[in-house]
């Protein structure tokens, strides 16, 4: 059994299998694991929204922060497509704390939807790659 637990730091999850035997007594076993997952990195938002009108300036921050124990330098940033964003990483020192700041910027000047992913790698094992969603609506004037 595998579970996939990605997205799913900080919160506990249950998953259930159905095994089918040989057993006359028992023909099907249910097991359930339950487990903790540990949360790695934070980032808030969970995800860049771009949402304001065509022509003006349209921006959003998201906050990348390592949790204790978890350390990680972010190695690069892409876009899948990068048609409509343009992405800049900002390294930000606090208390000793290092967090990031990924500013992403939309590009598309006309009115329509888009959407892309980004792709932050890092120099962690455990996670080596975070994948962000971004949503563009450019509205008229």
């Amino acid at each position: 059994m595998r579970v996939s637990t990605k997205a799913y730091g900080g919160r506990t999850i249950t998953e259930t299998v159905s095994i089918q035997t040989n057993d006359t007594s028992q023909p099907h076993l249910n097991v359930t694991l339950t487990g903790f997952v540990e949360k790695i990195v934070d980032i808030s938002p969970n995800r860049a929204m771009l949402v304001g009108e065509a022509g003006k300036p349209l921006t959003r921050q998201i906050r990348i922060t390592p949790q204790k124990g978890y350390p990680m330098k972010i190695l690069n940033t892409r876009a899948k497509s990068g048609e409509f964003i343009k992405l800049r990483l900002e390294e930000v020192k606090a208390s000793g704390d290092t967090s990031y700041l990924l500013h992403i910027e939309n590009l598309k000047q006309e009115k329509g939807r888009y959407n892309d992913m980004v792709f932050i790698e890092t120099d962690n094992p455990k996670l080596p790659q975070i994948q962000l969603y971004v949503i563009g609506n450019i509205v008229e004037k």
